[in-house]
């Protein structure tokens, strides 16, 4: 349907630029997988900096948002609200966070998890898991606070309310527990439940 209302509107520039197409919408997709990249230290930042303050909105905090508005702001307008185009953030932020942490997963620290694991009784498949499982919640657990600050931002901003250091920190827990469920190996779970059997 996309690529067919694109066709139709081939060659007129004022409808293009009013809407924009799919074609616009798979470049913007590209050109911010870069930003996807980068958004991933800044709301790691914010989110540890959040936790740490959640009863103040610190100039550290303001400063990572406005850092990220920035980089945010080369966003075509057109695109800004596009799915397709936040699919390109979206594979931006994965790209830190399988490579960083495959590299977490290798650490001293993280190494051991799966026999810890399989001297607890966990099944060989979810156990096997565990290193990358928990590095990878490691890394995405702050990503996840970070976004979080950054709505109860906007909202205060909006408002002018502001958020109790209680509230801040329930959303910032939940913000974490999603995180959490994000990071696990469904299939993992599945096959150890008995769920998927041989497949």
């Amino acid at each position: 349907d996309s690529i067919g209302r694109a066709w139709s509107t081939y060659g007129q520039p004022a409808e293009e630029e009013e809407e924009g197409n799919i074609f616009g919408k798979v470049y913007q997709a590209i050109e911010n997988i870069p930003r996807g990249m980068l958004d991933f230290p800044i709301q790691g930042l914010q989110g540890i900096a959040a936790l740490a303050t959640p009863h103040t909105d610190t100039a550290v905090e303001e400063k990572l948002r406005q850092l990220r508005q920035w980089q945010h702001s080369g966003i075509d307008p057109k695109y800004r609200d596009s799915h397709i185009a936040k699919i390109g953030l979206a594979l931006g932020q994965m790209v830190p966070l399988i490579f960083g942490g495959g590299a977490l997963a290798s650490t001293k620290a993280f190494r051991g998890i799966p026999q810890l694991l399989k001297d607890r009784g966990v099944p060989a498949l979810l156990a096997e898991g565990g290193a990358h499982y928990a590095a990878f919640t490691a890394l995405n657990v702050p990503i996840h606070m970070g976004d979080q600050a950054s709505r109860i931002a906007e909202y205060e901003e909006r408002t002018g309310e502001d958020v109790s250091a209680l509230k801040e920190l329930a959303a910032l827990g939940g913000a974490g527990a999603l995180a959490v469920t994000e990071a696990a190996p469904l299939y993992a779970l599945g096959a150890g439940a008995g769920f998927l059997g041989k497949a």
